[in-house]
Formats: C-alpha cells, sequence, structure tokens
C-alpha cells in the first residue's frame, strides 16, 4: 500500500502543467514566474500562403527549452496537421536569450497555427511575439493588378490558371516610385487543382532593365513543364518593403 501511494505521488511530480494563450499578429504577449515542467501553447490565425516568424526572448542564462513544435489547425483544440518539430537555439542579446523559429503554411484547411513548447526549468520573464504575413492573389492572364504595401520577408503567391496548349508563362513586375530591386528571385509551381500539391518547383532568376520615371521593369519567363496542370502559383518574397507594385502574367 506504501509503495502504490509513493508511486501516485511520483505519476503526481511528472504531470506538466499547461497553459494556452491566443495572440494578436505582432503584438508581444508578456509571462512572468514560469514553472519548470510547464506545457505553453500559443495560438494565432493563419492562412495558407502565409509565413509565420516567432521571436521568444527570456530571461535565464541557458535555454530553458530545446524542442520547439508548429502545428496547423482547422481550429483551436481540433487535430493537428502539418507539424514540424524545431531545435530552438538562443542567443545572447544583451542580458537576455533570444530565440527565432520560422514557419510556412502549407495545408489549405489552416485557420490557426500553434507553437508548443515544455519548459526544462524556471522562467522569470518570457516573451513571445508572432508576426504573420503574406498573402495569396488570383490573377487572370493578360490582366495586370496592383498590389499594395508588400512586407519584407514574407511571400506573396500569385495563382493563374492555365488552359490545356498554354506551354509558356511571361511575367513581368513593375516597381512603382521605386528604383531598388526588391526580389532576385521568384519560385514557380505547377498545380493540378488551384491549392492542390505542386508538381515541381522552379526556382527562376528574375532580370530587370534600367529605372525609366521613376519605375523598375522585372521580368522572367517560364516554360511549363507538366501537360496536366491547372494552375500555376508565382512566388516571391521582397527583400525591402515595397509601396506599389504592378503584376502581368501572360499565358501562350
Amino acid at each position: 500500500m506504501i509503495s502504490f501511494i509513493i508511486g501516485l505521488l511520483l505519476i503526481k511530480m511528472i504531470i506538466l502543467d499547461s497553459k494556452e494563450y491566443n495572440l494578436i499578429n505582432g503584438i508581444p504577449k508578456t509571462l512572468f514566474n514560469i514553472k519548470e515542467n510547464t506545457d505553453l501553447s500559443f495560438y494565432i490565425r493563419a492562412t495558407v500562403y502565409q509565413k509565420a516568424f516567432t521571436t521568444i526572448t527570456v530571461n535565464n542564462n541557458v535555454s530553458p527549452f530545446k524542442i520547439i513544435t508548429t502545428c496547423s489547425y482547422k481550429s483551436i483544440h481540433s487535430n493537428c496537421f502539418t507539424k514540424i518539430n524545431k531545435f530552438m537555439v538562443f542567443k545572447q542579446k544583451g542580458a537576455q536569450l533570444a530565440g527565432t523559429n520560422e514557419y510556412s503554411v502549407s495545408n489549405n484547411n489552416t485557420n490557426y497555427i500553434g507553437i508548443h513548447f515544455s519548459t526544462n526549468q524556471n522562467i522569470n520573464y518570457l516573451s513571445i511575439t508572432i508576426n504573420i504575413g503574406g498573402k495569396a492573389y488570383d490573377l487572370s492572364s493578360g490582366l495586370s493588378k496592383n498590389i499594395k504595401n508588400l512586407l519584407p520577408k514574407f511571400p506573396y503567391t500569385f495563382i493563374v490558371p492555365v488552359k490545356k496548349f498554354q506551354r509558356k508563362l511571361n511575367v513581368n513586375f513593375t516597381v512603382i516610385n521605386d528604383t531598388i530591386k526588391p526580389f532576385d528571385y521568384a519560385y514557380v509551381y505547377e498545380r493540378h487543382l488551384e491549392k492542390g500539391r505542386s508538381l515541381s518547383s522552379v526556382t527562376r532568376k528574375i532580370e530587370s532593365s534600367a529605372p525609366k520615371n521613376n519605375q523598375l521593369e522585372l521580368s522572367f519567363n517560364h516554360n511549363i513543364l507538366h501537360n496536366d496542370i491547372n494552375y500555376v502559383n508565382v512566388v516571391v518574397i521582397p527583400k525591402r518593403k515595397i509601396s506599389n507594385l504592378k503584376i502581368k502574367i501572360d499565358l501562350h
């Protein structure tokens, strides 16, 4: 009987405490006096084609946890899909430690992502900020579209339908009221469905002409690799903020 009671006490000692928080995009969440062996979960709204950058700052001398898990969810507390585990590397930042994590949202059913980790020591102070960005746009062949306020490091996806005998893609960008090249490469994905799994992924170098009238023209071409695709996605990731961008995709 005594050994049974001791066993129950030991089990109770190793049960992790769990805490959950809902975050707002770009707004830091600060926690104090977190105990060792605490499961922490942070949820935030996100959709497919977006990217999440997570920054965690603590006042510990050594890393308070090693593994960070990111999951996509249809709703909070639904089943997790597209789960990724990563080692969290903390670096000295003044008198504190800071770590970062990146996650690209790829599942079509995603409405939230969750950041999860378990502490291996007490934490007197923790600050976490999740920045969600990027967006997808539907385009029609031959028609231009103006996009405003594209932010650096986030992916911007342009989706264009492909007809049966269209084999070549010509993409033209115009950076308006700026003459500095905002990206060097585009990523082209060929798909059966608008949000289906890509059949191929190709990186294309973007060429630029000399600036004219405070505008910069950029372009690249892509030969379609598969005969039975329905959509092509063109993705760019700016190196700097773009206030006004015009894009036109022609299919031949």
